[in-house]
């Protein structure tokens, strides 16, 4: 046995294993020299949370439709409410009618912050709050495009300028600084001798980390009730188009080389970021503009990202699966191009389009439109003349009933059923299924087929076109001649 291979070697008969293909996506290399493990494409499919297995994605139904695009969308915590903007206005939703809130001071996409009861919002103008019994009010406060808390304090930055700001502490209404008064607001300049200013901030357990203009990122230590804010130059190759998210003390962020991360450093020495998205960046690095996002779906142990070509995005599953730590991609391709994602509890809404919808496992549609799963692997070539397939065994656990092919390179692709035993038992509102009656009734489709012939070449196909599968086994034992 050729140890991480995935090759065994018996006499001359040899069994290759894709182990579900648990790499995800690799552009990295080309397809001809890709690890057994990985895929070429991995199109409408994510690593199932609970078991890690390849499996197409949940489907999306529809909850709301605003008939205007919504740009934002937050659940306040709070007050158990919806919120969501749309052209520059703040309406609040129970998904069955809106109402109007108020106008957003700025004109940048909100951000929201929740703060001790109230709801902060930056837009690009002064900051405002949702506040008591949820009225919308604006704050004598700098001008800010992020907000966010630290130490007990908010804390805004702008876009326009170097400088972080530290309300008073517990006080967001509170922006003036009195020296003799180490709870009242503070602020501190970031690199102000440096061209450009802050893009973005983000939060690692002991330092903020501070992403500016032309590749400077910036550690800040400290806290201002201590008088101790110190800066440290962390890198000047952070490249960052203005999307960060931290996620177990590591802050991602998209830029100019693609998907890349920091962890926080000790030595304050500047250090290189890390090539989180080695895997996708070839592609990647093409369609960052500072209109790309990213959103962190804990449920799920996913982090998608939005390239700025629009309804499709890629799936970062975080937990590592590589030696270095780095995770998997998939892709994801919604029916319209996707705003704001909000993860409640186990549930994931998405804000796109005009709608609102929540990703639903029992369905395999997206808005009504039936989503298609595609997964392809490496392309293996014949070290000597050919590869000869004596047989392949694919194997699917079936959630939801359907039909699909399998295929190996340009021979034709074999029809597949995926035939599940779940009964949906509906209550009377429809939005919730009864679980029960779906335990342990799932089937298994079992693909075992005698002989794939000679290949040049071995790419083998999998084409989900109706239902939802998780992918449990694909093998073959061949013969090189």
């Amino acid at each position: 046995h050729q140890a991480g291979t995935g090759y065994c070697i018996m006499g001359m008969k040899q069994l290759a294993t894709t182990n579900g293909f648990r790499l995800g996506l690799d552009w990295s290399n080309p397809p001809e020299n890709i690890d057994m493990q990985a895929l070429t494409q991995a199109r409408q499919c994510e690593f199932d949370r609970t078991d890690n297995a390849l499996r197409t994605v949940p489907g999306v139904r529809v909850l709301y439709d605003f008939g205007l695009p919504i740009e934002t969308l937050y659940y306040d915590v709070y007050r158990k409410r919806w919120y969501f903007s749309s052209n520059k206005n703040l309406y609040e939703t129970d998904f069955s009618t809106h109402k109007l809130l108020g106008v957003l001071s700025g004109v940048q996409k909100p951000m929201y912050h929740a703060f001790g009861g109230d709801i902060l919002i930056a837009s690009g103008g002064k900051l405002q709050a949702i506040t008591g019994a949820g009225q919308l009010i604006t704050v004598e406060s700098p001008t800010c495009e992020m907000v966010s808390s630290h130490s007990g304090r908010v804390l805004l930055s702008s876009i326009y300028s170097h400088r972080l700001n530290w309300s008073a502490v517990g006080d967001y209404q509170s922006w003036t600084h009195n020296g003799n008064d180490a709870s009242s607001a503070q602020w501190l300049d970031v690199g102000y001798k440096d061209q450009g200013s802050i893009i973005a901030v983000d939060f690692l357990t002991r330092a903020i980390i501070v992403y500016k203009e032309y590749g400077r990122v910036y550690q800040v230590v400290g806290t201002p009730d201590e008088n101790n804010l110190t800066v440290y130059p962390l890198s000047s190759t952070g490249y960052c188009s203005g999307s960060t998210c931290n996620i177990d003390d590591r802050s991602y962020y998209l830029g100019e080389q693609g998907f890349m991360s920091f962890m926080p450093t000790n030595t304050y020495a500047e250090i290189q970021p890390f090539e989180t998205g080695l895997n996708i960046n070839s592609y990647l690095l093409k369609y960052i503009t500072k209109d790309c996002e990213m959103w962190h779906v804990p449920s799920r142990k996913q982090l998608w990202i939005k390239p700025y070509n629009g309804d499709s995005l890629f799936i970062y599953h975080y937990l590592p699966r590589y030696n270095d730590g780095r995770g998997v991609f998939t892709s994801r391709k919604f029916t319209y191009s996707i705003n704001s994602v909000v993860s409640v509890d186990k549930d994931v809404y998405v804000a796109y389009g005009n709608k609102i919808g929540i990703l639903d496992e029992s369905i395999d549609t997206d808005d009504g439109v039936q989503i298609e799963t595609s997964i392809i692997s490496g392309n293996r070539l014949a070290t000597r003349q050919f590869i000869l397939i004596m047989n392949y065994n694919f194997v699917t656990h079936n959630i939801i009933n359907g039909y699909g092919t399998i295929g190996i390179s340009n021979k034709k692709a074999k029809p597949i059923n995926f035939a599940s035993k779940a009964t949906k038992t509906y209550y009377a509102t429809m939005k919730t299924i009864n679980a029960t009656s779906k335990m342990n009734t799932n089937e298994y489709t079992k693909a075992y087929k005698i002989g794939g012939g000679a290949n040049r070449n071995v790419q083998f196909k999998i084409h989900v076109q109706k239902g939802a599968i998780s992918l449990r086994q694909l093998d073959y034992t061949y013969e090189e001649v």
